[in-house]
């Protein structure tokens, strides 16, 4: 089973330096992968998988050596997120991907518990950053996410294996009885017995007596009244 956790960061302003250069350079790998997959296609008829564009990624950071400036998880996670609109088209999930103007996120699909610490995580190729850390983090890390939202402000998603809740399975249950309601007696049980009927109108019955005349006395609509029924209570 798989939970969450949601932490705010504070980057100090060198790490949102590295982070922000971080998204651009994700979104250029994401348009760049995007448009190498229709050319592939224009000129063999045939599709670029997952594999085939994440072992490619060697010789990319040749090419371009910003790409070495982050974490090599963070890029295949890039081309995994690419193959996957691809294939939640062709399955009819979803509409034609395109290229992105934006990425607002970065995701470590193999985090480590290690990189977490009571006030702060730290982020390969970023560095230790400032977290409120507000709860424990239970369960298995599986990946941690850094998002920044719209107004600034960045936090990191950490997702968890949790284990699944054992089921009690309930004890046999030996020598039931069944209870049925009466009018002379309160309950009738299977085995014979049965319990009297308690009568409670009969033993309040001077109680309530009392209460509906003194509530008779109070003018309606008044804050008498009112408070009376509001008490639901009265003195013998």
């Amino acid at each position: 089973m798989l939970s969450a956790y949601k932490f705010r960061l504070y980057p100090d302003e060198e790490q949102e330096k590295t982070l922000n250069s971080q998204l651009k350079i994700c979104k250029e790998l994401y348009n760049r992968a995007y448009h190498e997959r229709l050319e592939h296609y224009e000129k063999t008829g045939k599709g670029l998988s997952y594999a085939e564009q994440q072992n490619a990624l060697p010789e990319m950071k040749k090419e371009n050596q910003e790409l070495a400036t982050v974490h090599s998880q963070v890029l295949q996670d890039v081309l995994k997120r690419l193959d996957t609109s691809f294939m939640n088209f062709f399955e009819g999930r979803t509409k034609y991907p395109h290229t992105k103007n934006y990425v607002s996120s970065i995701t470590y699909p193999q985090a480590s518990p290690k990189w977490i610490y009571k006030n702060s995580i730290t982020l390969p190729k970023v560095g230790r950053v400032r977290m409120v850390k507000h709860r424990e983090v239970r369960g298995k890390v599986k990946t941690v996410t850094v998002k920044k939202y719209k107004n600034g402000e960045w936090y990191a998603i950490i997702a968890v294996e949790m284990k699944e809740p054992k089921i009690i399975a309930p004890k046999e249950i030996k020598n039931p009885v069944g209870a049925d309601s009466g009018l002379t007696d309160f309950i009738y049980l299977s085995n014979g017995q049965h319990v009297e009927n308690p009568k409670f109108i009969k033993k309040h019955e001077r109680r309530i007596k009392k209460a509906q005349k003194a509530l008779s006395r109070k003018k309606k609509g008044s804050k008498n009244r009112r408070k009376l029924l509001l008490a639901g209570r009265w003195q013998d």
